[in-house]
């Protein structure tokens, strides 16, 4: 592609231009100056000849009629046929109207005033070449001596006083010509001084504007790393790396945080739009920005949302959109987010009101935010993990001793402070031992998770189920009263009775004993409520044996 120069930037250009518009302000200044003279010739003959005032009315006129010629030509300030004709031929206008002048005042003194007048006119309006203005002199000469001749008769003195008038005048042109050339170019000097000195200073406040949003983004920066560290909420997390997203990218009104959830997305955060509204919107991973653009790792600027919709959006998500009644953008920038090369989804910020609102300069803003919510995701994936390995059995995946007996010390709390009853039953596995010894301990792994995957059929969700012991669990019915208790613990070792677990060519049939005690009634101490609830599992432990 060839970068067009711009003409303005050309100093043959500037000079041309330059040129042209002196000579136009000479033919502004001239042609003000005639018809200025002429009108005062026109008053101080109003009250004689009737045909002389006339004639210098008319004159006054045409060269008001070139004044505002020279204005128009001013205001268009572009050189054309027309314009250049004109500029070319004015200054011998002016030498055939005093000629003219001579011509019709035939008196000595009016004749001699009237040449004088006209050559320092044109002498002091005609910016041109040595040649033009060599001719232009000759032709004044020439046609001053032969008006003067038709007039009278042709003395040798007049022909020589217009010779060296003509050459004054003509040395005077040229001296002239200089000084006004010299003072344009010192005035185009002053002019590319005072442009240059706009340009730096326009360029320092760019500058400056740059170094203070740049300070902008490292404090936020500063800022958001002291959150990712200290923050233990995510989603209150999310929201703020986007409300610090709108807050440092120009331009951005609004915003929306996407993050995916199995085979579609989810809205996690929102500014400037209902997020209860959106989270009722069901986006498919089809339906987001970088899918659209195949574009799945960099940031994107979308200048024109609404024609982008047009031609890339669903039906399904248009309506979704339309139903939903959410304000709808004019323009994005969007910005995947990627932690050890796995997508988590994208952050969006939009403007509502102006096409074209973000630019190149923003996508590093973007892509670092992006980054750091992948971060913030990933710590969170990471703390989630670690905190369900704490509370979580590793082998069953019910829940741990510990978090057990922090949830029994809660339970426990409320209960007394709203005087409200629970019950606890303890459970111990039978042959757990001998299964592990004659099968292998794989088998008694299996048969420890074959009891724990039916025996949730028989809790209820808000219930806990921990494991407590190599083959001890504990249940804890949090509004269950123990009659209620009881038939739980009895409908699950029937159906544990009549379903045996298959190893290989072998039926092994799981048996238990379960003790239950209950708050207030079997105790007021969760000591006591384990010690008769222990009690009660042993004793029934033995029965099951049996």
């Amino acid at each position: 592609m060839m970068i067009k120069e711009d003409d303005d930037m050309d100093p043959n250009n500037q000079k041309d231009a330059s040129l042209f518009e002196q000579q136009t302000l000479s033919l502004l200044y001239a042609s003000f100056g005639v018809s200025l003279t002429y009108m005062i010739l026109f008053f101080a003959e109003l009250d004689k000849s009737d045909w002389l005032k006339w004639f210098y009315l008319s004159l006054s006129a045409l060269f008001a009629l070139l004044f505002v010629a020279a204005i128009e030509i001013l205001k268009e300030h572009k050189e054309t046929l027309l314009s250049k004709w004109l500029l070319n031929a004015y200054p011998f206008l002016l030498v055939t109207l005093g000629v003219l002048s001579f011509h019709v005042v035939q008196l000595s003194i009016y004749e001699r005033v009237a040449f004088l007048l006209m050559m320092l006119i044109v002498t002091i309006s005609t910016l041109k070449g040595f040649k033009y203005t060599l001719v232009l002199y000759l032709f004044a000469l020439l046609s001053y001596n032969l008006s003067y001749a038709y007039n009278h008769s042709f003395p040798s003195t007049f022909l020589l006083t217009s010779v060296m008038v003509i050459l004054l005048f003509f040395g005077l042109n040229r001296v002239f010509n200089r000084i006004i050339t010299r003072l344009y170019a010192a005035s185009r000097e002053l002019k590319s001084v005072n442009a240059q000195f706009h340009a730096s200073l326009n360029q320092l406040e760019k500058t400056n504007y740059r170094l203070e949003h740049t300070k902008n983004i490292s404090d936020m920066m500063m800022s958001l790393m002291t959150e990712i560290i200290h923050s233990e909420d995510t989603d209150r997390l999310l929201n703020t790396i986007l409300e610090k997203a709108i807050a440092v990218i120009p331009n951005a009104q609004a915003g929306t945080l996407l993050i995916k959830e199995d085979d579609h997305m989810v809205y996690k955060a929102a500014h400037g739009y209902d997020l209860d509204t959106l989270k009722k919107i069901h986006l498919r991973i089809e339906d987001t920005f970088e899918h659209k653009l195949g574009n799945k790792r960099k940031p994107a600027i979308i200048q024109n949302s609404h024609a982008f919709n047009l031609m890339h959006a669903s039906k399904a998500f248009t309506k979704q959109m339309e139903d939903s009644q959410i304000p709808s953008s004019q323009s994005v920038i969007t910005c995947p987010i990627f932690f050890n090369h796995e997508y988590y989804g994208s952050i969006n910020l939009d403007n509502l009101t102006q096409e074209n609102a973000f630019f190149e300069d923003d996508k590093p803003i973007i892509k670092y935010l992006a980054n750091q919510i992948g971060l913030v995701l990933n710590h969170r994936q990471l703390l989630e993990k670690t905190l369900y390995s704490a509370k979580h059995d590793a082998l069953t995946g019910v829940y741990t001793r510990i978090y057990h007996n922090e949830r029994l010390n809660e339970i426990y709390k409320h209960a007394m402070k709203h005087q409200q009853s629970f019950c606890i039953a303890l459970i111990d596995l039978n042959d757990l031992k001998k299964t592990n010894d004659q099968w292998g301990h794989q088998t008694g792994d299996q048969f420890l998770q074959y009891f724990v995957k039916h025996a949730r059929h028989f809790i209820d969700p808000q219930d806990i189920f921990s494991r407590t012991g190599g083959d001890e669990f504990t249940l804890i019915f949090k509004t269950q009263p123990y009659y209620k208790a009881m038939k739980t613990i009895t409908d699950m070792k029937a159906w544990f009775d009549e379903n045996p677990m298959q190893v290989g060519n072998k039926r092994l049939t799981v048996t238990f004993g379960a003790g239950i005690a209950c708050y207030p009634e079997d105790g007021k101490l969760l000591t006591s409520l384990s010690e008769v609830a222990d009690k009660r599992m042993y004793e029934d432990k033995r029965i099951s044996k049996k």
